[in-house]
């Protein structure tokens, strides 16, 4: 074969593999993104922070980001507060429950710690995967 033919036969073929590459990509469905990537049946922890109160709820996660979305000032150096479903104040702000101990905390309570240390037992699931991986 002559060297045309050859440089020609390598330009189709990679032709037809770029074709076909962007034909299966195309028919992928979109990931969806943001709020709409979030499972629509998780729920998160709600405390509230008036110390006359110290309600805990549960809230969807979705209805969490969507009401963070519609009421965030971006000038304000944190999340805007949840309105509590026991004294009605905007109090409430994301917690986690302690998996050993049953505490509700506020993310980043023990200071100079891992952020996920419950202030009442001392337990950390971040600290504790690091040690597990550790070994």
């Amino acid at each position: 074969m002559e060297k045309k033919t050859v440089l020609s036969l390598i330009a189709v073929a990679a032709l037809v593999l770029a074709g076909w590459i962007a034909y299966v990509n195309s028919n992928k469905p979109e990931k969806p993104v943001g709020i709409k990537s979030v499972d629509p049946n998780e729920m998160i922890w709600i405390k509230c922070k008036d110390p006359n109160c110290a309600a805990t709820f549960q809230m969807n996660k979705v209805a969490f980001l969507e009401y963070l979305q519609q009421n965030i000032d971006p000038m304000a150096m944190q999340q805007p507060a949840i309105p509590c479903e026991k004294c009605g104040g905007k109090t409430g702000y994301k917690a986690l429950k302690c998996e050993s101990c049953d505490a509700f905390f506020f993310y980043g309570e023990v200071v100079g710690d891992f952020p996920d240390k419950c202030p009442l037992c001392g337990i950390s699931k971040t600290e504790q995967r690091r040690k597990e991986m550790a070994q």
